[in-house]
């Protein structure tokens, strides 16, 4: 398979492979046979905006960056082998997108992206409440905003300091709960396209900043039903502890991570130290 003239390759992932008479090998290194064949998931992404990411990057100093699928990112941070191998769903909440990836047998085996993200939440409120602009309506969601209205006394208000009136927390929350709903209705759908609902036993991991959002991760373990669901934790970091506990910096420290492991790979042995990449590497 050949990427569009628009598009460019960013990863080839395999996913299983086909040795003649055998079938669904997910090694076939040392085996003996005529044919291999493999079934291998291909990741894309338009050409101009890969383009000009690198553009950014070179004029900020690196040189030969390279780039990253969020989803790999995300699991190179908050999943362990075990998940990994057994079934896990990462769901990477940004400001404009929701990137989705389901990881079985060791490799991505599903990712999508879905047009809803933590932005959305904010025009909602904004469009409903009018609570004096996208700035004021994010503070408000991120200070008072939930996606459990029930939790919310029905008496309970929020003072707007710009205007000086009281809007109803729990009418905020009903917005809130309201497109939460919306966005884990589409993650379902995935996850039920896929066939793989009964193997995923390493839970479903929320992740980025729309993750962020008060009982998210409780509404989403109602809709989303058996498999368990958490606030993706950065894994296998030490030195800060700021940013493991907080699931905006996952797509960041995930890259790292798989950075400092290939450069280890392929060196042989590990950094000493010196330099741009042995100061990450003594995070890990």
């Amino acid at each position: 398979m050949q990427a569009g003239q628009e598009e460019l390759v960013l990863h080839r992932i395999p996913q299983i492979f086909h040795i003649k008479g055998q079938r669904d090998i997910r090694n076939p290194v040392g085996m003996f046979g005529e044919t291999l064949e493999a079934e291998v998931r291909i990741v894309v992404a338009p050409s101009p905006v890969i383009m000009n990411i690198q553009l950014a990057l070179k004029n900020a100093g690196l040189h030969g960056s390279e780039l990253m699928y969020s989803p790999l990112a995300s699991a190179e941070a908050v999943l362990s082998r075990e998940d990994r191998e057994n079934g896990a769903v990462v769901v990477d909440i940004g400001e404009q997108l929701t990137h989705l990836g389901i990881f079985l047998h060791g490799t991505l085996f599903h990712s999508a992206v879905i047009p809803i993200g933590g932005a959305h939440f904010t025009r909602d409120l904004e469009i409903t409440k009018h609570l004096g602009g996208i700035a004021a309506s994010e503070r408000v969601k991120m200070r008072f905003g939930t996606v459990l209205p029930s939790h919310v006394p029905a008496e309970e208000s929020v003072e707007l300091e710009e205007e000086g009136r009281l809007v109803s927390r729990r009418e905020i929350a009903e917005v809130l709960q309201a497109r939460a709903a919306e966005l884990l209705n589409h993650v379902l759908a995935e996850m039920g396209r896929t066939g793989l609902m009964h193997e995923i036993h390493g839970g479903v991991h929320l992740v980025g900043g729309g993750a962020l959002l008060t009982h998210l991760p409780i509404l989403a373990q109602t809709l989303l039903g058996r498999p368990r669901v958490v606030l993706g934790r950065i894994q296998g970091v030490a030195g800060l502890p700021q940013a493991t506990g907080n699931p905006f910096f996952v797509n960041a420290l995930g890259a790292v991570k798989a950075l400092s492991r290939d450069m280890s790979e392929v060196r042989g042995k590990t950094d000493r130290g010196d330099g741009f990449l042995g100061r990450f590497k003594k995070l890990f």
